[in-house]
């Protein structure tokens, strides 16, 4: 009763147990041992002829069978109880493609237990996530970016080909901290980044000097994503992509498209420019003049110079050029700090000042008469002045501002005849 019990207990147990006898020679040396006791799971990892009993078999036979790949047991089992130490091995059961693992133990002085176990499952897994590791690894090395996968304390799980490079002074990255293969500054750093990660669950990107062991230096464009499982932060993978190339193209071009802009500036400034007086000429006045329209305070003077085009058909155009030249530069001191002083063309001239700029007309007639007889006798100034609050908003327009102008011009002129 009992002994039937224990045998099927014994053959429900999920592991193969195996249980040999020494067998001595005449110099009490052990040449094998046999099989007293087996379960169930132990006669189908070793006999495929389920019905056969292998009470008295002997051990040397097992690794004898063409199914069981390169296994000696005997000389396995030699050593345990000679030893006592246990022993565990593993072997590939051909026909049942199956994965076992052995281990020998001494029980006493003639006497050996083999347990076992099928590991096929497991060592099938194991390909896999080996396979899985190739293939990932096989991918981050195909990256020239920079990837690295760390646990939360900092250290290297797994790095590519680009980043084994970088530190290719360092023998083995993989398993070392942060604080083993960075500069101080960027392990603090990176470090900060880390934490950041695996506190907010979040990714995060940001660029970065980094520090090669030459002490080269280059930027860095790097993005830490968390690794979690079960809504933990398990890990971090980061990518750091080299843009030390791309910074240094944009800042060239930030630096010359400042330089074109002042450039451009400059151009804008010249084309503004009368070449002989140094005023503003009629392009910018046309332009000046429109923003001035809502401003009711704005004054505008035209001037030309009376007899100009006698004295210069009798002295010749350098004679007048310079005459105008020196005019431009009288207007400029008279009107100072004021800039929106313009040479339309010719000897004609125009003025836009505001109520606080303005002065006294009749003393600025005055004293730019007695300037302009400094050049030639013949010299005078007219002048045509308008405020714009003669004029409705509505009707501020160049063209009617001029056509007044002008009229008050000659106005001025007749009456000084």
């Amino acid at each position: 009763m009992h002994d039937t019990l224990y045998q099927k207990i014994h053959n429900l147990a999920p592991v193969a147990f195996g249980l040999f006898k020494t067998v001595r020679n005449e110099n009490n040396t052990i040449e094998d041992f046999v099989t007293i006791d087996y379960n169930d799971q132990f006669k189908s990892f070793f006999e495929p002829r389920k019905q056969q009993n292998l009470k008295g078999s002997p051990l040397s036979a097992y690794s004898q069978q063409p199914h069981i790949d390169y296994v000696d047991f005997l000389s396995v089992a030699k050593k345990v109880a000679t030893t006592h130490q246990s022993q565990e091995i593993t072997f590939y059961l051909a026909p049942q493609d199956k994965h076992l693992q052995i281990s020998f133990s001494k029980v006493d002085a003639d006497h050996i237990a083999l347990y076992g176990m099928n590991i096929s499952k497991y060592e099938s897994l194991k390909q896999n996530l080996e396979t899985q590791e190739k293939r990932l690894r096989a991918a981050l090395d195909a990256t020239p970016d920079l990837v690295a996968i760390k646990d939360t304390d900092h250290h290297f799980l797994m790095v590519n080909e680009a980043l084994r490079k970088r530190y290719k002074h360092i023998d083995q990255v993989e398993g070392k901290n942060i604080h083993d293969i960075y500069p101080e500054k960027e392990a603090k750093w990176s470090e900060q980044m880390d934490n950041w990660v695996i506190k907010h669950k979040k990714a995060q990107r940001r660029k970065m000097t980094m520090w090669g062991p030459d002490d080269s230096n280059s930027i860095a464009d790097i993005t830490r994503a968390p690794i979690i499982q079960n809504g933990e932060v398990i890990g971090i993978i980061s990518i750091g992509r080299d843009i030390t190339e791309q910074e240094n193209l944009k800042a060239e071009l930030s630096k010359r498209n400042k330089e074109l802009k002042e450039l451009s500036k400059r151009f804008k400034t010249l084309s503004y420019l009368d070449d002989l007086s140094g005023l503003y000429n009629r392009r910018k006045f046309y332009e000046d003049l429109e923003a001035f329209y809502d401003y009711d305070d704005t004054h505008i003077i035209m001037i030309d110079l009376n007899h100009f085009k006698d004295v210069n058909d009798t002295y010749g155009h350098h004679y007048g050029d310079k005459a105008l030249k020196d005019f431009a530069s009288e207007l400029k001191k008279y009107w100072a700090p004021i800039d929106t002083i313009y040479r339309l063309g010719g000897d004609e001239f125009t003025i836009l000042y505001s109520n606080e700029q303005a002065k006294d007309l009749s003393e600025f007639v005055k004293t730019m008469n007695a300037r302009l007889k400094t050049y030639h006798h013949a010299l005078s100034m007219g002048f045509g002045h308008l405020e714009f609050k003669e004029i409705p908003k509505t009707k501020r327009e160049s063209e009617t501002i001029l056509k007044r102008l002008d009229k008050r011009l000659y106005q001025n002129k007749a009456t000084n005849k």
